[in-house]
């Protein structure tokens, strides 16, 4: 807000003491000025540091997807002040932000094709897209990149770098002079003119980089899977951080596999690093999750559920983190040593109809899918099916016993 705007709206308060209800003059200062402090800091906000982030004239174009988003990432749509949950599916369109906090990851995908995974502790704004690339600012943290058909303009407090078509890179901004860039395939140009190129490195086959694995109980067991024909004389290092401080696991480069047991949940990093330690792959990220089954609420248990034949029922649980389906199982003792209905559903709850004769029943219910193996199911809720409503109880219009000379009436 400039001076002159600042004196009008201290003028324009003060032009008006009938309003104030007598208020005296110490407290009528202190309101102009919190009223003039409010207008800065909204000014402040809005612009950006002086780049105004509201859409001229509507709806900014949608340049992007985000196909991933871990819990916790947070999404700000362009001119607008709020903060909300991003979901996977969603569009992006430009100006839009994106927060990913610690322990977290989300991925982006670009109508040009290109791949974006941001990593943990990263702010980016999408940009408008140049001509023949993807463009978008990353204000904070770091990103890896994948440029398919087009280029990638990453720009960073410290100057921009461009990944050029069929190059993969991990650019942040802790560079000392610039972004730091690291090139794992083809090249990048910064922008001072320079060409970084990848250099020959030990190929990391899996797990994929970002990962997710679920566990019901820990440690769990992780299989790492790397070039061993050209690691000789290398070592996998695994630690908690990307700048691995403080290694958790290692294992000969030569073996070309180790199995990883992770002791608790959270993200863990992996390498292959030379005598010296200098990396000699790219770091890949996993994360290691708690597989928590679902929790069934309908039918509740104990429940006396009517199903006439032919009526469908709903049986319903809560969402399970990353679940995209659900494996629906009944039987006729808790154990479940033979099951007498199961169904998959898409969501937290399925309609079914229960071809079941009447009687007392357990249902769980767990997340599925070839990414989560064997979850764990929900703790079986005992429930009474019937296909005819009970009959009423008798009423009692007296209860009362009179007794008159011995004898009861």
């Amino acid at each position: 807000m400039s001076t002159v705007a600042a004196e009008r709206c201290t003028v324009a308060i003060s032009a008006a003491p009938s309003a104030w209800g007598g208020l005296r003059d110490a407290d009528a200062l202190l309101l102009a000025g919190s009223a003039v402090g409010f207008l800065a800091i909204a000014y402040f906000l809005l612009s950006e540091g002086g780049r105004v982030a509201r859409p001229p004239g509507g709806a900014q174009p949608t340049v992007a997807r985000l196909v991933r988003a871990e819990p916790g990432v947070l999404r700000r749509p362009s001119g607008t002040l709020v903060w909300d949950a991003a979901r996977a599916g969603e569009p992006l369109a430009v100006r839009d932000s994106l927060y990913v906090p610690p322990a977290a990851s989300a991925s982006v995908t670009f109508e040009g094709g290109a791949l974006l995974e941001i990593e943990e502790r990263s702010l980016v704004v999408i940009e408008p897209p140049e001509p023949g690339a993807a463009t978008l600012q990353l204000a904070k943290g770091s990103l890896s990149g994948t440029a398919l058909a087009g280029r990638v303009t990453v720009r960073t407090p410290g100057g921009h770098a461009v990944l050029d078509p069929g190059s993969v890179a991990r650019i942040g901004t802790r560079g000392a002079s610039g972004p730091d860039v690291d090139v794992a395939k083809g090249s990048v140009r910064t922008e001072n003119g320079e060409v970084v190129q990848a250099a020959a490195r030990i190929r990391l086959d899996q797990p994929a980089g970002n990962q997710r694995f679920w566990f019901a109980s820990f440690p769990a067991s992780v299989p790492l899977r790397w070039d061993g024909t050209t690691a000789l004389g290398a070592r996998l290092e695994v630690a908690r951080d990307r700048d691995f401080a403080k290694l958790v696991d290692g294992a000969p480069g030569s073996t070309g596999g180790h199995l990883f047991r992770p002791g608790t949940p959270g993200p863990y990093y992996w390498r292959l690093v030379d005598q010296d330690g200098a990396p000699q792959s790219e770091v890949r990220r996993l994360l290691a999750v708690v597989d928590r089954p679902p929790r069934p609420f309908a039918p509740m248990a104990a429940e006396i559920l009517l199903a006439p034949p032919g009526a469908q029922v709903p049986f319903w649980w809560t969402v399970v983190d990353g679940a995209s389906r659900y494996r629906l199982e009944l039987s006729a003792d808790s154990s479940f040593a033979r099951v007498a209905f199961s169904a998959d559903a898409e969501g937290p709850g399925v309609w079914v109809a229960l071809q079941l004769a009447e009687g007392v029943y357990y249902w769980r219910v767990r997340a599925s899918g070839e990414e989560r193996g064997d979850a764990p199911f929900s703790t079986p809720s005992p429930f009474r099916l019937i296909h005819r409503p009970l009959p009423d109880a008798p009423q009692l219009f007296d209860p009362s016993i009179e007794v008159v000379h011995g004898d009861a009436r």
